[in-house]
């Protein structure tokens, strides 16, 4: 059960930090949806709305990243306090009793 949770934990913190690594993109081709129908006349229009789309995908990607770290910590703590104290618990039932 312990692994299984481990392994939860892993696949959780991965998906957060793909989600953090889609909102960080830089790369953007500027003015690559600008509309130049007549001379002196630019149509920004899809290109706005195209910002906004990416607005709305990166909102969307650190929600979820959010969420699985918020998950993920929790998570991590809990199994980390089991550990711990399955660890002292088999080192007290390792410890040899002394006879007086």
């Amino acid at each position: 059960m312990a692994r299984r949770l481990a392994v939860f934990i892993i696949v959780l913190a991965l998906v957060a930090s793909v989600a953090c690594l889609l909102v960080s993109e830089i790369s953007y081709p500027f003015f690559h949806y600008v509309a130049c129908d007549a001379p002196h006349s630019l149509d920004y229009t899809e290109e706005i709305n195209h910002l906004a789309n990416l607005v709305d995908w990166r909102t969307g990607y650190f929600h979820l990243a959010w969420w699985c770290s918020l998950i993920a910590i929790p998570l991590f703590l809990m199994l980390f306090w089991v550990s711990l104290s399955g660890i002292r618990q088999s080192e007290v039932k390792q410890t040899p009793a002394k006879e007086f």
